[in-house]
């Protein structure tokens, strides 16, 4: 667990699993359903809930439904909560709709977490260029660029633009050393509570904190 300093809005940070929904061809059905009960069995105590998708079909491999998937999942699982990671709301009727959530909530015991999407927004990385080929197998198109600063130009010569700015004023910049520190804190307190297999407590976050100093300087005079 991340201490709860750092997270504004919860003192315990819950993880959940999105939970496969989609068949490859070249596993068996035995098997698949297998793998995905013993993925729900290791993390409970761990992970707080499980999730599943609502598409009805993306590819030529077997997809399986939402509902009844949150459905036999919950019978199943009864230590965990199931939602889906957002539901398509033009698939079914309202009425249906609220009608299908209300029961489920109620013969989960109150585990189902509805989560409604009006739509959705796509960024991608901008590609070298924006040539398509299509054959009987794909799409081929070009990749992003492979240096972080030449496929985010733009982005850079914001944030130096605006941290200029704010020297220039005589402002505090919006991002300073405490917003570059804090990740590094969070990713710390990860790594020692996956180690330890514990949570990490307010003491061991202050810890953290010096330990991240001492290894910054630590690296200036080395």
């Amino acid at each position: 667990m991340i201490p709860s300093d750092i997270c504004c809005h919860s003192k315990r940070i819950q993880f959940g699993l999105i939970m496969p929904a989609v068949r490859p061809k070249d596993t068996p059905r035995a098997t698949f359903l297998s793998q995905w009960h013993r993925a729900l069995d290791l993390i409970v105590g761990h992970f707080d809930s499980a999730w599943s998708i609502d598409h009805l079909q993306s590819s030529d491999d077997e997809l399986l439904e939402g509902f009844t998937t949150l459905t036999y999942a919950a019978a199943r699982h009864p230590q965990l909560q199931f939602g889906h990671t957002v539901i398509c709301q033009s698939f079914r009727n309202p009425a249906l709709l609220a009608k299908i959530a209300a029961t489920l909530q109620l013969l989960s015991g109150g585990r189902y977490i509805f989560g409604l999407g009006a739509g959705a927004v796509v960024v991608d990385n901008r590609p070298q260029h924006s040539t398509v080929v299509r054959d009987a197998q794909a799409a081929h198109g070009a990749l992003p660029p492979h240096f972080f600063i030449e496929r985010y130009t733009d982005a850079y010569i914001a944030e130096l633009q605006a941290f200029v700015d704010a020297l220039r004023r005589g402002e505090a910049p919006q991002v300073g050393g405490a917003d570059g520190r804090a990740p590094v804190v969070i990713a710390l307190a990860a790594q020692r509570s996956l180690a330890e297999r514990c949570p990490v407590n307010q003491r061991d976050h202050r810890n953290m904190i010096h330990i991240t100093q001492d290894r910054a300087a630590a690296a200036v005079t080395a």
